[in-house]
């Protein structure tokens, strides 16, 4: 089987609750290819739902193993941009597909459902928490946020 087959193998496998099944078929399909963009992507997003990774390690893996390796190509581009819908980046979203626009109707459809999306934008990264962040609680001022991370600390 090619990589691209077992990756859509396990997209069935999800739809089925069978997440570990279908990260198994995702890893032996990264032997085949270990770039190849959907496999990656659906890996990554299994990890990050998953809480074993976060949203910008997952932006940041994807773009080492994936953009790097495919450069100037509409579907990295495609599936970044998807990441970053994902993680309430629109703005980043919509710079990365304006270039490919009129590329594919996937690049087309989902810029325009990003330029739909309200209320949903990156404010601010904040980095320096070794573990997960498992809880923020923001002052009603936005002004201030304390967190509480796996490595038992609080941070303001």
């Amino acid at each position: 089987m090619i990589a691209g087959d077992l990756n859509n193998q396990t997209l069935s496998l999800i739809d089925l609750g069978r997440k570990e099944e279908a990260e198994s078929l995702l890893r032996k399909a990264l032997e085949l290819d270990p770039t190849n963009p959907e496999a990656v992507y659906n890996l990554l997003l299994l990890e990050w739902r998953d809480r074993r990774i976060d949203d910008l390690t997952a932006v940041r893996r994807f773009k080492e193993i994936v953009i790097k390796n495919h450069p100037g190509k509409w579907l990295p581009v495609y599936l970044l941009a998807k990441l970053h819908l994902e993680r309430g980046d629109k703005k980043e979203a919509l710079e990365l597909l304006k270039p490919y626009r009129g590329v594919s109707s996937e690049v087309d459809e989902l810029f325009v459902k990003a330029e739909k999306i309200e209320g949903m934008r990156c404010i601010r990264t904040f980095v320096g928490d070794e573990r997960s962040v498992y809880s923020v609680a923001l002052t009603s001022d936005g002004r201030y946020a304390l967190s509480g991370s796996g490595d038992s600390t609080l941070k303001l």
